[in-house]
């Protein structure tokens, strides 16, 4: 499988060739996560698995448009002790 992911003009341009997959995001809700997640859902015909501590950045309602989709699946990871917390 090829996979091209370039920025042009401030927008993330996705390519993939090949049969579709399913992709695991981890950190798919912080600050560029959700662009990615978008691209891969709207340009290809992957699913799409997003693991994130919803720490800070982290904010599944960024991500409102993804959820609509029946290949996207987000799950929050519990039970990690915070870097903050040491």
């Amino acid at each position: 499988m090829l996979v091209n992911i370039r920025a042009v003009s401030g927008q993330f341009i996705l390519s993939v060739k090949e049969q579709s997959m399913k992709l695991l995001i981890s950190g798919g809700a912080g600050f560029i996560g959700p662009a990615v997640i978008r691209q891969i859902i709207r340009h290809t015909s992957n699913d799409v698995v997003n693991l994130d501590k919803l720490t800070y950045t982290g904010n599944f309602e960024s991500l409102a448009d993804a959820s609509d989709s029946i290949r996207y699946a987000c799950e929050q990871l519990v039970g990690f002790e915070s870097d903050q917390a040491k």
